[in-house]
C-alpha cells in the first residue's frame, strides 16, 4: 500500500526514489524517499497518527465544521490565524490538523497565513516526537503555513494569544491546582475557540468549570465516533473522547 500523502499532492515517478517498507494497524506501507517523494531523506521521516487516534480525531473535526465553529475567528493584522497546540507532546495528530486547517481555513474568511504554535513542558524533539522533521513537514507540503515547536510551562507562564486552541487530553483529575493553572493560562490566551479533548467525563467536567471560572461560554458533547458500538472497545483510554468548546 502506498505511504498516505497530503490530499492533493502529487508524487515524483518511483524510479526518483528509494523504496522502504512499514508495517502499521496491520498494513504494509511503501515509503518512499527522494525528491519529490513522501520524504525527501529518512532523517525526515516520522511515524503518522495510528488510527485509534486518526479516526477520533477525524470525527472530532467533522463536528467542528458541522457546529460552524471556524466562522468569525479573529485573525491579526496581516490576515493570519493564530493556531495553539499547548501540552502537545508529540502531536501524533499533526498531519490531520495540518490538512483541515489547509482546507477548511486557508484561503477562507479572510484567512491569508496560519501560524501554529505547538508546545509542551518538555522537549519531545528528544524524547521520539519527531519535532524537527515534522516542522519541515508543513514547510514542505502547505504553503501558507508555518509550524514551530517549542518549551513553554504552562503553569508558570500565560500561553501567547491564539485565535484557534486546540487541547487534547489534559490529565488534570491529577495535580489539580497544576492543571488548573495550566488551563487558565490556555483559556484566557484564546481570543476565539478552545478545543480541549478530554479521556473521561470527570477530566471534561474539571475543563468546564475553568472555562466557567473565566466567564467563557462553554458546550460540550461526547465524539460521535464512539456513538458506534464498534468503536466504545477499541483504544483505552479512548482518545478524543470527551469534547470542551470554550470561547
Amino acid at each position: 500500500m502506498a505511504w498516505p500523502r497530503p490530499p492533493g499532492t502529487l508524487a515524483a515517478a518511483a524510479s526518483q526514489g528509494f523504496p522502504a517498507r512499514l508495517q502499521l494497524d496491520g498494513q504494509s506501507y511503501e515509503i518512499r524517499y527522494g525528491p519529490g517523494q513522501d520524504f525527501e531523506s529518512q532523517q525526515d521521516f516520522f511515524a503518522p497518527c495510528r488510527a485509534a487516534l486518526r479516526e477520533p480525531c477525524e470525527a472530532m473535526l467533522q463536528v467542528l465544521e458541522t457546529l460552524g465553529c471556524l466562522e468569525s475567528l479573529p485573525l491579526d493584522p496581516r490576515g493570519t490565524l493564530l493556531v495553539a497546540l499547548p501540552f502537545c507532546g508529540s502531536m501524533q495528530e499533526l498531519p490531520l490538523l495540518a490538512h483541515f486547517l489547509s482546507t477548511r481555513c486557508l484561503g477562507h474568511r479572510g484567512v491569508a497565513n496560519i501560524s501554529i504554535l505547538a508546545s509542551d513542558v518538555q522537549d519531545w524533539a528528544e524524547l521520539g516526537g519527531y519535532w524537527r522533521q515534522k516542522e519541515k513537514y508543513v514547510r514542505r507540503w502547505y504553503s501558507g503555513m508555518e509550524l514551530r515547536f517549542c518549551q513553554l510551562d504552562l503553569q508558570s507562564i500565560r500561553h501567547p494569544p491564539s485565535s484557534l486552541t486546540f487541547a487534547f487530553h489534559p490529565e488534570c483529575t491529577v495535580h489539580r491546582d497544576v492543571w488548573r493553572r495550566i488551563l487558565h493560562n490556555v483559556i484566557s490566551a484564546t481570543t476565539g475557540l478552545c478545543v480541549v479533548a478530554t479521556f473521561n467525563e470527570e477530566e471534561m467536567k474539571f475543563v468546564v468549570g475553568v472555562g466557567q471560572e473565566l466567564g467563557r461560554q462553554v458546550l460540550c458533547q461526547r465524539n460521535p465516533y464512539y456513538a458506534d458500538s464498534t468503536n466504545r472497545g477499541g483504544a483505552t483510554p479512548p482518545f478524543l473522547n470527551h469534547l470542551v468548546f470554550v470561547r
